[in-house]
């Protein structure tokens, strides 16, 4: 799936059961933990792994138990796994299948590893520990305890972007159908869907009692959104050269926010990470192969870039390897350097988005099996876009709409929307200096870099500078048909 907060997968994040009544979890923490230290008050949630109950410990302090859902171990993610495959190579053995069936395998079991990972939960607290170390910009959740099927963590505080965006989501509708309401008083229908509405809003509040004020200014939300990008840019973007893990499950669920320290009240963090089943550890190598890819695309060397993107790609028959390696090259030169089209700012993501659709279009599939870490990227950005969408929105419904207070929130969208980009540019860019002093001097010599005074440098500049959007364009992406207001 592209992300978890599509119409579909809330559906079924929603309506996914409990395997256990709270007597049977609490009979479960009992014999896994091997005592009755943690007592279960309440289920948190529950997602097609694992499920999640409040608790407290014998002093009375609150904490997070996640349990195994019944019937979910590596057993059976393993037999799942082969059925697929074999489904995949009807029996056949691994040098025998096509490449083209070999790809599917192998993401099979890229994804398959992933699933593997969030059901080790004793894995899911180192996971948790090291994530900790490197991760600046957020707590945590800290690790209490662990064994097999149980998980025992710190009950993080704040409230998570999902129950915020049901919450500006909700109360904006509300607003809407109350105002309808004083307009139709005798209508039954309205009246109806006012209730359901407020009923709505006091289960979303019952989620987090400890808030029961959600509301933010438009300076507190503009923070909030700024300081998520920046959270998000540590994540996927920073690169250590000695490698790192990557949250690679940051969707809407699993970011919680403190409403207390968006509103000033608290010096503590603003956002806490949760459920770290599925960490990737970035290694060495990877990074150092980052790094360089980065300065391959700040200098526009399309020829680096296009050896490396087709290295191990899948080529149709009768296709060479120096001839798709060469198509590429035309590709992305007509891409960067012509004066007549028009190119996102170049992130790595971006740039992988142009050359699997210039190998999509030649029938070349790309070798990139690594699904976790890009779902996790779509999950985090549709969480994000989600974030900004419900709370602007909801500030844009409550203003006078008068020309200076529209053009004051289409203003503050259009800040977060260009920092959205620049943050990954601008931490891109940081990348490429822990360079080490050898790879410096290769890259200073590399003949393949385009002349800082070319033309074609200077044109793939050009055009990397004028991505900003207008206020007109950013007001019709948030908002649609509000921007004719």
């Amino acid at each position: 799936t592209s992300g978890a907060d599509t119409p579909l997968v809330k559906t079924l994040i929603e309506d996914c059961p409990a395997s256990r009544t709270l007597e049977q979890a609490q009979e479960a923490i009992n014999t896994m933990i091997g005592s009755n230290k943690y007592k279960a008050e309440k289920l948190l949630g529950t997602g097609t792994i694992a499920e999640t109950y409040l608790a407290k410990d014998n002093s009375g302090k609150e904490v997070c138990v996640k349990i195994l859902k019944n019937g979910i171990n590596t057993e059976k993610i393993q037999k799942d796994k082969e059925a697929f495959i074999n489904f995949v190579t009807q029996g056949k053995p691994r040098n025998e299948i096509s490449k083209e069936q070999d790809y599917i395998v192998r993401c099979i079991e890229d994804y398959a590893n992933g699933i593997t990972k969030e059901v080790d939960l004793e894995n899911e607290m180192k996971a948790a520990q090291a994530l900790a170390k490197v991760t600046k910009l957020a707590n945590v959740a800290t690790p209490i305890e662990a064994k097999q099927g149980i998980y025992v963590m710190e009950r993080a505080k704040g409230i998570s972007v999902q129950t915020l965006n049901e919450y500006y989501e909700t109360s904006s509708l509300l607003k809407f159908y109350k105002k309808w309401a004083k307009e139709s008083p005798d209508s039954l229908t309205v009246k109806k869907e006012v209730k359901k509405l407020e009923d709505k809003l006091a289960k979303i509040k019952a989620k987090a009692p400890y808030f029961d004020d959600f509301e933010l200014n438009n300076k507190e939300i503009k923070n909030l959104l700024l300081k998520y990008i920046d959270l998000t840019t540590e994540q996927f973007s920073k690169v250590l050269r000695n490698g790192k893990p990557v949250h690679a499950d940051i969707h809407p669920g699993n970011v919680i926010i403190n409403i207390n320290a968006a509103k000033g009240k608290t010096k503590e963090k603003l956002f806490t990470l949760i459920d770290t089943g599925n960490v990737l550890n970035i290694t060495r190598q990877q990074s150092i192969d980052m790094i360089k890819f980065m300065d391959y695309i700040k200098k526009g060397n399309v020829k680096d870039i296009s050896r490396t993107v087709m290295t191990d790609s899948i080529l149709p028959n009768g296709m060479k390897r120096e001839d798709a390696v060469k198509l590429m090259e035309e590709e992305l030169t007509k891409c960067f350097f012509d004066n007549s089209t028009k190119i996102d700012t170049m992130t790595i993501d971006n740039l992988f988005k142009i050359t699997d659709s210039i190998q999509k279009k030649y029938n070349i599939i790309p070798n990139n099996t690594q699904l976790n870490l890009e779902k996790a990227k779509k999950a985090s950005a549709n969480s994000f876009n989600n974030l900004v969408k419900s709370m602007f929105n909801k500030k844009y419904s409550e203003c006078d709409k008068n020309f200076g207070t529209v053009m004051k929130v289409a203003k503050d969208i259009a800040d977060i929307t260009r920092k959205s980009v620049w943050a990954v540019k601008l931490q891109e860019f940081k990348n490429i200096f822990k360079k080490s002093p050898s790879e410096i001097i290769k890259s200073m010599f590399n003949k393949n870099n385009q002349k800082a005074n070319s033309i074609d440098y200077l044109t793939y500049k050009i055009k990397q500078d004028m991505n900003e959007m207008s206020i007109e364009d950013i007001l019709k992406k948030m908002f649609g048909n509000l921007a004719d207001a």
